[in-house]
């Protein structure tokens, strides 16, 4: 049996449609070859551990084996099923893997009010007072994950763009001085081949995109509604969830679909609507698509891992010229400007792939992009090389955290005993005047 290199404790949560799962599934497998790992989660079912092949743990048993681990990876995404993986990294902090540096979810009071920023500042001076009181209140109004990107020892992100956003807006970290990031683009694995053909002739379009100002939908959908008058024959297969599922519905109706139910109709284009959104779900609707609509023009959102599923499907990627998608190479997607020409440019882009269905052939350059920066086997590997070039530095970061709890336990202990030192001392002196009470009154 091969040698692990050193021991990981992985913290995840299990639900499907979660990034955080999503990403433990195609890396864990492979990296599990090369380190001892065991997972955490706030879901213990004995289906994971045959599927990962891997021990799993309630995440508030870590503390009973601490010792045994030389690190732990925390998979971060914005949903509240990673909430226990926040108040976790408060505790312990270790690696962690964003799926965003924003998020529009506030945070729990608990962490609101955590001295974290103190805990911090103490790591490399350990004269540093932390207040025995508040405030501690600190403002969770900006989106930036700040607690969470400052305690991470080595913070990792899926996105190019939040990987350069990190060098701006992060002044504190458990790092130090000049705290660094690394960009993991987001692993898939390949289900489609060059060759192979699409089950349709007719044209087909998948989208993720969400049916808000800042998913543009608006503008895609009145541009198809102008395709069916022109004759374009089509499906669409438009992903989203439940709580967005009227959103779409009135978008369509404007534009001058005919409704039903989750489905629309104009003239030979036909719409379904798919209340739900998954990495699994995703991968069975876009593999027959021509065209997926990944389009969003806003800070927090997500195109992963939804948009490299598409690019792996081989089909023709549609996004917004703005925020994550400028680090998109022009030749593997097709990128639409926002503003006044946003729908026609739709509306071509909808003529050209109708007029030429029947002879599409899967999209090479998407597929050879995709299995050029993100094979789940490779981003695996480029995982492990960045814990074992930086292996020294977090266990500096482990030794320096261990040695400040121990101290915030030690005044904590300290605090308790001079509170009962006092509150002996008054029962003391009530008893004594108790006493003397009773002798005058004898």
């Amino acid at each position: 049996m091969k040698e692990k290199l050193f021991n990981i404790a992985w913290f995840s949560p299990v639900k499907e449609g979660c990034t955080s799962w999503y990403l433990t599934k195609k890396l864990l497998p492979y990296l599990k070859d090369y380190f001892s790992i065991e997972l955490f989660t706030d879901t213990l079912s004995s289906g994971v551990q045959e599927t990962l092949a891997v021990k799993v743990n309630h995440y508030l048993s870590f503390f009973q084996k601490e010792k045994h681990f030389h690190t732990a990876l925390y998979f971060l995404d914005t949903t509240p099923f990673s909430s226990f993986v926040r108040y976790h990294l408060g505790l312990s902090p270790g690696v962690v893997i964003f799926e965003s540096l924003w998020s529009d979810a506030k945070s729990p009071d608990p962490l609101i009010e955590s001295p974290w920023k103190d805990f911090i500042k103490k790591l490399y001076n350990f004269n540093h007072l932390i207040p025995k009181k508040p405030p501690y209140f600190w403002d969770d109004k900006n989106l930036l994950l700040e607690r969470e990107i400052s305690l991470a020892c080595l913070p990792i992100f899926i996105s190019a763009r939040d990987t350069e956003e990190f060098q701006r807006e992060v002044k504190l970290s458990v790092q130090g001085k000049s705290p660094k990031a690394f960009y993991l683009p987001c692993p898939v694995d390949f289900f489609c081949k060059e060759d192979d053909p699409f089950a349709l002739s007719t044209l087909t379009i998948a989208s993720a995109a969400l049916p808000t100002l800042e998913g543009r939908a608006h503008k895609w959908v009145k541009a198809l509604a102008r395709a069916a008058k022109k004759g374009v024959k089509a499906k669409l297969f438009w992903a989203v969830e439940e709580e967005l599922l009227s959103a779409a519905l009135e978008q369509l109706k404007d534009a001058g679909f005919n409704l039903a139910k989750n489905k629309a109709v104009l003239e030979k284009i036909e719409v379904k609507l798919i209340s739900s959104l998954s990495p699994r779900l995703w991968q069975s609707i876009v593999k027959d698509a021509h065209i997926a609509i990944h389009t969003y023009s806003g800070v927090v959102g997500k195109l992963y891992p939804y948009l490299t599923i598409s690019l792996a499907a081989g089909s023709y990627v549609v996004v917004s010229r703005f925020s994550e998608s400028f680090w998109l190479p022009d030749e593997a997607v097709y990128k639409v400007k926002l503003g006044a020409g946003e729908e026609e440019e739709f509306f071509k882009l909808f003529l050209f792939f109708a007029d030429n269905a029947q002879n599409l052939k899967r999209n090479k350059t998407a597929l050879d992009y995709a299995k050029l920066f993100h094979s789940s086997e490779e981003k695996a590997f480029e995982l492990k090389e960045i814990l074992l070039s930086n292996f020294e530095l977090l266990m500096d970061i482990k030794k320096r955290w261990l040695r400040v709890r121990e101290l915030a336990f030690n005044e904590l202990v300290a605090s308790f005993s001079s509170s009962f030192d006092a509150l002996e001392k008054s029962l003391l002196e009530k008893i004594n005047l108790r006493e003397i009470l009773e002798e005058i009154t004898a």
